[in-house]
């Protein structure tokens, strides 16, 4: 169990947007791969299944199952791809905060026994320890003898002597050291006491935009934030993630409406939660219902496909029984467009409402189609063939 104080989860979690759920902008593929290839770990193994096996709670577990030097690397790691996707722009370098990342790299230098510098730069506190080890070694090899012990006694007091005999107020040393000592005051003042006690507390509110049925994330889809005295407008990163600094004091409901090209406009109201949340904001496609005539221009949707290629084909339909007897149909798993959105359509519930689990497709051969299940965390397969 990494050896993780109170106050360190929660700049951990504020830097990594952990709520809600979600760690950054990750997928459940992207945060399977990061930890695969970058960590050397299994995050979806079920020792790091902690409460509801969000990506959020599933690191969690892992901080209480992994050792010191695992979870540091992890840290280290989640560093520098929050600066990789602020250079590709896929993340908004205003919510990662000097402060914030320097604190997360000092906790990732405990956890793997390494000494922090100014700088908060591992490598150069590596070699700043591996130096003082080495000049400490040379000193051990010159130990002086007891009469040149004695000596430097004799001097040192004769130095002492002469200070006292100083004004003490006139002495540079003193002086230069009483300013030091001020200025270090009067910064951790501001920083801790007065900026915790004259600032509001900022959250961090993010809005997934998806294509309803298929949980399709939309990339540059506008989304407006209403304040009560202005607005915030801007658009959805390539993970279709917008993000909102918020004082829940000054802004008690957050009011959103988000629009994108080939999809009708959609809206959301809630209050503003007292910590960092995400939300989900579905969309319908403006025309998946209309019919195009011979000669027809095709509409193009925010990514550039036709509107027409999201049209579902319905690979086939079954029916369910509910568990007060009632008979539910038109279940119906449906491919969505030609780039690999799958859908299923489950009856079920008092009024049989079928409600969508999405996938992605994987592969297929020559019997059997092959998608990933992002709900259950599983690899599921449809036939090709009637009977299978």
């Amino acid at each position: 169990m990494a050896s993780l104080d109170t106050n360190e989860k929660q700049v951990l979690e504020k830097l990594l947007g952990m709520g809600g759920g979600y760690v950054l902008n990750f997928s459940d593929r992207g945060f399977r791969e990061f930890f695969l290839d970058d960590v050397g770990v299994n995050i979806f193994d079920e020792k790091y299944n902690y409460s509801s096996g969000s990506k959020a709670n599933r690191l969690r577990g892992f901080w209480q199952t992994a050792d010191d030097a695992l979870v540091g690397k992890s840290i280290d790691k989640f560093v520098a791809y929050i600066n990789s996707q602020i250079m590709l722009g896929n993340l908004n370098r205003d919510q990662f905060g000097p402060d914030l990342v320097s604190f997360a790299r000092g906790i990732a230098a405990r956890l793997q026994m390494r000494i922090v510098n100014a700088d908060g730069d591992p490598e150069a506190m590596d070699q700043q320890f591996l130096k003082k080890e080495r000049e400490a070694e040379h000193t051990a090899d010159e130990e002086p003898s007891p009469k040149q012990h004695a000596s430097q006694d004799a001097k040192r007091a004769a130095e002492a002597s002469s200070v006292v005999g100083k004004t003490w107020w006139k002495d540079p040393t003193v002086l230069v050291a009483l300013i030091g000592l001020f200025g270090v005051a009067l910064t951790g003042y501001l920083q801790f006491v007065y900026k915790s006690g004259h600032e509001g507390k900022i959250v961090h509110v993010g809005f997934f935009v998806k294509q309803a049925g298929t949980a399709k994330f939309l990339k540059y889809a506008r989304v407006v934030l209403q304040l009560s005295a202005t607005h915030v407008d801007t658009q959805t990163d390539g993970a279709g993630l917008a993000r909102f600094d918020v004082d829940p004091e000054k802004e008690p409901t957050l009011k959103v409406t988000v629009s994108a090209a080939g999809y009708q406009d959609g809206s959301f109201t809630t209050e503003t939660p007292k910590g960092n949340q995400d939300y989900d904001i579905y969309l319908d496609p403006s025309s998946a219902s209309q019919t195009f005539q011979q000669g027809d221009q095709p509409e193009i949707d925010a990514d550039g496909q036709s509107v027409a290629a999201l049209r579902a084909t319905v690979l086939f339909t079954y029916s369910n029984v509910t568990a007060d007897g009632a008979k539910c149909s038109n279940g119906r798993i449906e491919k969505r467009g030609t780039e690999g959105a799958w859908v299923e359509l489950i009856p079920s519930g008092a009024n049989c409402k079928p409600w969508p689990v999405s996938y992605e497709e994987l592969g297929q051969d020559d019997d059997w189609f092959y998608a990933w299940d992002n709900s259950r965390h599983m690899t599921a397969r449809f036939p090709k063939k009637v009977g299978r």
